[in-house]
């Protein structure tokens, strides 16, 4: 009796043997780049965190300022002068750096460990709170005054815009000033940003010190103005920030900022509403004849082209987990907004599914003079 033949030789069984184990490592490996970050409650107050190990920890705390603009308000921005000079003198400036955002006011420590942190948090806030005297807030009132009279001519059209949107006719009073300490730091303003090893050791301090932080009442909404302004400038209306069709406009408005020459697009969020506003970088620019410019540029370019101009943002994106500085700051933002935890890879998706011919057409219906208000704007 022949002996039987193996179906496989042994050279053959070996190269099974590597496929195989090279495809379970590569059906092992994670396709998703984004990190997990998530969400808890301390106390009333929202924290957006993020587990990483490799990274050096980082807290962030962002107080949202009344009356959000296209620029930070003078009344927040001299504010903001006064704490960084208080930081300093103080010497928590080694530890806290404070950044200012047209609807915020950032503080941002990057300690060793949690260690600690109870303390620092402790100081921190009573360089916050405590008030300034009316020698010092009269000072900066009159240093603003003197850089307004310096600058007058120099002023860029968005600021100039920014201020008439507010109804902002001179300075704030020293009075305002006060109030404005006095009414941001509390528990109803605050959102937390942590970026951290081991997140559950930094919650004890933190929640320690939110007891010590007034419970506050958050802004109440911006009134509407209605009147005209001096400055009349073509705006269009947006979704706010936590509708899901926001991403897909404010790819469009980037989109559109690249494709425009004459004017510069800003886009002034808040949460539930939102407005895309087109800036004049000339005075002799003309918004129906730009609307048209970038018509053309439309209609010259392939499917493929247009939808390019989505994907090199996309691109952008896609560097964010690799780039640790930039994912926390949108960490920092998908705190304040509270946005849904998945934002960022839903606007990777968003663009990854891109139509070339369907974003042309959207690109066509916001180029049209109906999507526009008139020469009034109204603030969200």
């Amino acid at each position: 009796m022949k002996p039987h033949k193996p179906l496989f030789s042994r050279r053959q069984l070996n190269l099974i043997i590597i496929v195989c184990v090279a495809a379970v490592a590569l059906l092992s490996i994670d396709t998703n780049p984004w990190p997990d970050f998530e969400r808890r409650q301390l106390d009333g107050v929202v924290l957006t965190h993020l587990s990483d190990a490799e990274q050096p920890a980082q807290l962030r705390l962002s107080f949202a300022l009344p009356d959000p603009g296209l620029q930070i308000s003078t009344a927040a921005l001299l504010l903001n002068e006064l704490l960084q000079q208080r930081l300093q003198q103080s010497g928590l400036a080694a530890q806290w750096q404070l950044q200012p955002h047209p609807d915020r006011l950032t503080l941002i420590h990057t300690p060793a460990s949690a260690t600690g942190l109870n303390d620092r948090l402790a100081q921190l806030l009573s360089a916050l709170t405590a008030p300034f005297s009316p020698e010092q807030r009269q000072q900066q009132l009159d240093l603003e005054q003197a850089r307004r009279h310096l600058q007058r001519d120099q002023q860029s059209r968005l600021q100039r815009l920014d201020r008439q949107l507010r109804g902002e006719s001179g300075l704030p009073t020293a009075q305002a000033l006060e109030t404005l300490q006095q009414q941001l730091f509390n528990q109803a303003n605050l959102r937390l940003a942590l970026r951290a090893s081991e997140v559950d050791s930094w919650q004890p301090p933190i929640q320690s010190w939110l007891t010590q932080l007034p419970p506050g009442q958050p802004w109440p909404p911006a009134e509407t103005r209605t009147e005209p302004i001096a400055a009349a400038v073509p705006w269009q209306s947006l979704p706010g920030r936590n509708q899901d069709s926001f991403t897909q406009a404010l790819l469009h408005s980037r989109i559109l900022a690249g494709l425009s020459e004459q004017f510069q697009i800003q886009q002034l969020s808040s949460t539930q509403r939102s407005w895309r506003v087109w800036l004049p970088r000339h005075s002799d620019a003309s918004l129906p004849g730009q609307l048209q410019s970038i018509q053309q540029r439309l209609n010259g370019m392939k499917d493929w082209e247009v939808r390019q101009l989505a994907e090199q943002i996309g691109e952008q994106l896609e560097a964010l987990p690799q780039r640790p500085d930039a994912l926390l700051e949108q960490l920092e933002v998908i705190a304040f907004y509270e946005l849904p935890l998945d934002y960022l890879p839903r606007f990777e998706a968003t663009i990854a599914n891109l139509d070339g011919a369907a974003l042309r057409q959207r690109l066509e219906a916001e180029l049209s003079p109906e999507r526009f208000g008139s020469e009034t704007l109204t603030k969200p």
